[in-house]
């Protein structure tokens, strides 16, 4: 993996496809943005209204160990978008980081 940082949160991560990549355009594509203004309560919004549109799919809101929460949405190319927001801005990062373990993944937010 290649780790890329023009600034702090100005991250591009780059690693090899783990296998041949056929199907569409977009496999192995994944962006993601940071809404720093959003909390649960708008990407649940954020996420019902993405719903609403017949390509793609939207997944989330998730909960993420490592204090996010997120919106994936991939389009019908494959490409994946990711909108995650800061889920407890009270949380210290060294709080974040005994809290996360590597086998540790996203589970959807109840409604």
């Amino acid at each position: 993996m290649i780790h890329l940082r023009r600034a702090q949160y100005r991250d591009i991560l780059l690693r090899p496809a783990r296998e041949a990549l056929e199907g569409p355009l977009g496999k192995g594509i994944r962006l993601s943005f940071t809404l720093n203004s959003e909390d649960e309560a708008s990407m649940r919004e954020i996420a019902a209204r993405t719903a609403k549109y017949t390509q793609g799919s939207v997944e989330g809101p998730l909960a993420t160990p490592w204090n996010t929460v997120d919106v994936v949405g991939t389009d019908p190319d494959g490409y994946v978008i990711v909108l995650t927001t800061v889920a407890d801005r009270t949380r210290t990062w060294e709080q974040l980081k005994k809290s996360v373990r590597s086998s540790d993944q996203p589970v959807k937010i109840g409604d």
